[in-house]
């Protein structure tokens, strides 16, 4: 006998689209639904419903591409953990000279050296 995966209520599906829709944790909707959370991310990408991850104009990364970054633009990635779903790399684009990055993100990227270590005495 092959297996028979669990079926989906309609019900279980209403509630996955408004929840995606909203931004729920996919744990979260996994133990309201009694799914596992693969089985939730399974589903909604079989039935394609938006994550709340994904971009739309109005919520699109400031700056430009990387590739579209002109010379003296900076450089400082605007992708990673604060913009998942990004698929072009993005950057600030914001005037930066000669330097690879602007004023505010040059702050960033540059840490005072750590204090020199002191060394201990020799024994006696």
């Amino acid at each position: 006998m092959l297996f028979d995966p669990p079926s989906w209520t309609v019900e279980q599906l209403d509630y996955l689209r408004d929840a995606r829709r909203r931004g729920v944790a996919t744990a979260v909707m996994a133990a309201h639904l009694h799914k596992t959370p693969n089985a939730v991310l399974g589903m909604a990408f079989r039935k394609k419903y938006p994550s709340p991850h994904t971009f739309s104009d109005k919520n699109k990364p400031k700056g430009c591409t990387i590739l579209a970054a002109a010379q003296g633009q900076c450089r400082w990635p605007l992708w990673g953990a604060a913009f998942p779903g990004v698929k072009d790399a993005y950057v600030c684009a914001a005037a930066s000279g000669s330097a690879p990055y602007c004023a505010a993100h040059s702050q960033k990227a540059t840490r005072p050296p750590p204090p020199p270590m002191r060394r201990r005495a020799a024994p006696e």
